[in-house]
């Protein structure tokens, strides 16, 4: 594996994608902020997307986000097109790891192309959500299994 000048580790986050769609941000968008801070490490640079919808229905959505670069483009798949753009960019090129935070299969020939410069790519999304051409070609895949744990839930759990 190529050696890159920086230890960091790029996240692109999907909002919409781990919350099950943009409806369930304003439950579920605290709790993926709390998985991130269990599993991130000093150094991970969170970029997030979403649409526009979702941040009008969910205005105070972006405070619990105030660390990251935070992108809104609506439209068909315009959360995941601003988070492709940004994974090719070159602060994507030259991490060695990124992990992608979603299962859509639109992300597929990003990861491919990230793990075939010598990147590691590791995906994480709900179980069962995870694009099977996704899962081809990232090093490592993590299903966030917290994530069916909650869509089981009777009523939201609040997080604090």
């Amino acid at each position: 594996m190529t050696t890159h000048a920086t230890e960091r580790t790029l996240v692109a986050i999907d909002i919409e994608n781990l919350c099950g769609g943009p409806d369930n941000v304003s439950v579920l968008g605290k709790y993926i902020r709390y998985l991130y801070d269990q599993l991130s490490s000093p150094g991970w640079m969170p970029v997030i997307a979403t649409s526009g919808y979702t941040v009008r229905e969910c205005p105070d959505f972006w405070w619990s986000w105030a660390d990251a670069r935070r992108l809104v483009r609506s439209g068909p798949d315009g959360a995941d097109l601003a988070l492709i753009d940004v994974l090719t960019e070159p602060v994507a090129t030259h991490c060695e790891r990124v992990e992608i935070w979603s299962g859509d299969h639109i992300f597929a020939a990003s990861a491919k192309s990230l793990t075939e410069s010598g990147c590691q790519v590791t995906v994480r999304g709900a179980p069962g959500s995870i694009a099977r051409q996704l899962r081809h070609v990232a090093t490592h895949v993590n299903e966030l299994v917290e994530l069916a744990l909650l869509a089981s839930e009777p009523t939201p759990l609040a997080v604090a």
